[in-house]
């Protein structure tokens, strides 16, 4: 359903059908109560995002009104239930490091990155590298100067010969080099396609760009699941910032940058599905300012 936008779109009975029957398979019925629940995930599981689960059967063709989980609860994930338990890391003032190649001028470039980083800015302050100046160098450079981390560029989950990597305006930072990275942000958020797919180990998340950045010391990362819309992810960047920069959780701007998306009157019925709006999840803690 999630590897193409139209699959959803093209047969809305059988993904409700389905989203449905998932939500009862694993019995997360039995949590149906709890306004926040902690995820951790394990195998193919990693890559299903509940929030776009049903609760309930729909016959409904509109996304707005389809009972999603993300309408009644708030989630979080984690790599395994010890990292939740002993993060220990508290929320020091928001300053933002921001990573915006753009790539103009290119076939790959990112119309809607810019808008993107003016809609961050509003709600807060920090260093915004943009095309010529997002170079890995320049945000190694600055990594431990700033308590947030935002990188809206192109990325890749990687394969057998080659390890995940995402990309800066004139290299990419892979992997391999994450794990000689040592960092303690706030929050870091990965604006890039499949940022959390990558190579499947029981008992761990995927190794992929969050995991780097998680095992280099980021307790609380924000990632896509697959191939995200950049329209859509730049609505959806805007709103979390609105939130997170009041205090609010991560978690919790999260889940309501979504709910706003789904109500927004603007956007089409099509660009409600969850191919668009739910590729984001959270792995973290309810950390607040």
């Amino acid at each position: 359903y999630f590897n193409d936008a139209a699959f959803i779109n093209s047969d809305i009975t059988s993904y409700t059908n389905d989203a449905f029957s998932i939500y009862k398979l694993l019995n997360f019925e039995a949590v149906d109560t709890k306004s926040k629940v902690i995820i951790i995930p394990d195998g193919m599981i990693n890559f299903i995002p509940f929030e776009a689960l049903l609760s309930s059967k729909t016959s409904s063709p509109s996304f707005a009104k389809m009972p999603f989980v993300i309408n009644n609860q708030t989630l979080s994930y984690n790599s395994s239930l010890e990292f939740y338990l002993n993060s220990k890391s508290k929320r020091i003032e928001d300053k933002i490091l921001g990573v915006f190649p753009v790539f103009k001028n290119s076939g790959r470039e990112l119309l809607y990155t810019i808008d993107e980083a003016k809609g961050i800015e509003k709600h807060i302050q920090g260093e915004f590298l943009l095309h010529e100046q997002a170079t890995k160098e320049n945000f190694l450079k600055q990594i431990n100067d700033y308590s947030i981390l935002h990188l809206s560029t192109h990325a890749t989950s990687g394969d057998f010969i080659n390890p995940a990597n995402i990309s800066f305006s004139k290299s990419t930072l892979s992997l391999d080099e994450l794990y000689t990275i040592d960092i303690n942000p706030n929050l870091v958020v990965l604006s890039a396609c499949e940022t959390g797919v990558g190579k499947l180990f029981k008992g761990e998340m995927p190794l992929s760009i969050a995991r780097g950045f998680q095992y280099a010391g980021a307790e609380n990362i924000l990632f896509s699941q697959w191939q995200i819309n950049d329209l859509s992810t730049s609505t959806l960047m805007t709103s979390f910032y609105s939130y997170y920069s009041e205090g609010k959780s991560a978690m919790f701007a999260n889940r309501q940058s979504k709910i706003d998306y789904l109500n927004n009157s603007k956007i089409s019925n099509a660009k409600k599905s969850p191919y668009y709006w739910s590729a984001f999840i959270f792995y973290g803690d309810s950390q607040e300012l």
